[in-house]
């Protein structure tokens, strides 16, 4: 139950990790393209594993990832929120300028954006860390618990 718990924090702190230290905030180079839409992608990717892990269940490889999580609840609910977000980082929408459509994609993402989706999302994620047995006081604390991750507390960072 121990490996699960860890692998449960890292997954979802990874995937925090992703939309807020990954995405360069700060862009200035169209060169930063390409690792801004890799960070939201790696996030969304490090979600899926997390709807699998707080479920109980083994997650498939990468490549399975998004075709699979429609097997769990919480993938069941958000596919389309977040497959939304992929379409706008890819360009599905090209109305708008590829680091508008980045910005927006993290906001929707991260707390910039209070969306009610992204609201209800955070809160069942939460819920389903709770009920699988992670403390809710570190659910509570949320993304202070990152020195966990980047410490490699939770196991090996793949930094």
């Amino acid at each position: 139950m121990g490996v699960l718990v860890n692998k449960i924090k890292y997954r979802w702190l990874l995937s925090l990790y992703w939309f807020i230290d990954g995405y360069p905030w700060h862009h200035k180079s169209d060169l930063e393209l390409l690792p801004a839409g890799t960070a939201i992608f790696n996030g969304i990717n490090e979600l899926y594993r997390f709807f699998f892990l707080v479920e109980g269940k083994p997650y498939p490889y990468q490549e399975k990832l998004a075709s699979f999580v429609r097997q769990t609840s919480l993938g069941a609910k958000y596919i389309d929120y977040l497959t939304n977000i992929v379409e706008m980082v890819i360009g599905a929408d090209g109305n708008m300028e590829p680091w508008k459509r980045l910005d927006k994609a993290v906001e929707m993402l991260c707390c910039s954006d209070r969306s009610i989706v992204l609201e209800k999302m955070e809160k069942e994620c939460s819920e389903a860390m709770i009920k699988i047995g992670v403390d809710p006081s570190w659910v509570a604390a949320d993304y202070d618990n990152i020195d966990e991750l980047l410490m490699g507390k939770l196991g090996v960072a793949p930094f």
